[in-house]
Formats: C-alpha cells, structure tokens, sequence
C-alpha cells in the first residue's frame, strides 16, 4: 500500500506517509477490494486551487473540503484532494486539530474511492459506519494515536 502525498498549500500538517498507508491498508479489507490497485495520491491545497476543480469536475463555483477522483492507471486507486483552509476552519468549528480534520477527510475520501457514497439514507448509514471504524484507527481512548505520525 502507497499514498503519495503532495502539498499545494503553504501550510503543511504533521501528516505521516506510513500512518496513511496503514489506514489506507485496513480500508482495503474493510471493504474488500478485489482489485490489483493499491496506491492513493492525497493533494493538500488551497482553496484558489480547490475551488478550480470543484468547478470543472462539479460545476460548482466554490471550494469544498474534499475531492476524490477515480483512476485506475498504473496501480492508482484514485487521488484525494483536500482543501487546507477550508479544514482549519472546520477543526475550529467542529474543536478539533486541523490535523484531525484532514486524517477525517481522508478517510471520507478513502470512502468515496472504494464506492460507498451517502447520497441515499441506507448508502449514507453504510458509509458512515466504515468512516467511524477508519477513524478510530487514528486515536485510542485517551485520545492518543494508535497509529504512529
């Protein structure tokens, strides 16, 4: 399992390359992916940049949090890109760490790549149990990671 990680934005996160992978690996098995694809690319930008490909992909003139594109080519599973600015402002909002907020949109874009979606109730309930299965792999009870960063 590979994540390639790249940083648009100015501002960086404490993000580690191995604890992306090992979440990356156990969504993998959680939803049993067949397929021979085993790489992730996760893009760190800015909002100028986000809102660029929310509009050509989406036609939506605005940032978002979070974009996953599929690809298949050379053992690629997808990328995922991910608004820096719009994450802070989330973390503030929902009192986390930025670097929460961007470890909990990876893995609603892990989601998306390996085909869950949440556009209807049932696919929706689905979804959100496999994020909170991923999610706790970051931290243990006290809040500590379990997963070294």
């Amino acid at each position: 399992m590979k994540v390639f990680l790249s940083y648009r934005s100015t501002r960086s996160l404490n993000l580690r390359v191995r604890a992306l992978s090992e979440v990356l690996e156990a969504a993998l098995e959680l939803c049993r992916y067949k397929r021979p694809h085993r790489v992730v690319e996760l893009r760190i930008t800015d909002s100028e940049e986000m809102r660029d490909l929310n509009f050509r992909f989406r036609g939506k003139n605005q940032t978002t949090d979070v974009l996953s594109f599929e690809s298949h080519a050379n053992g690629l599973i997808g990328t995922i890109v991910i608004d820096l600015q719009v994450a802070r402002r989330q973390a503030r909002e929902y009192g986390h760490s930025p670097l929460r907020e961007v470890q909990e949109l990876y893995v609603h874009g892990l989601c998306h790549l390996l085909g869950h979606d949440h556009e209807k109730p049932a696919q929706a309930k689905r979804m959100a149990n496999v994020e909170s299965a991923l999610n706790r792999l970051w931290t243990n009870d006290s809040g500590k990671p379990k997963i070294k960063r």
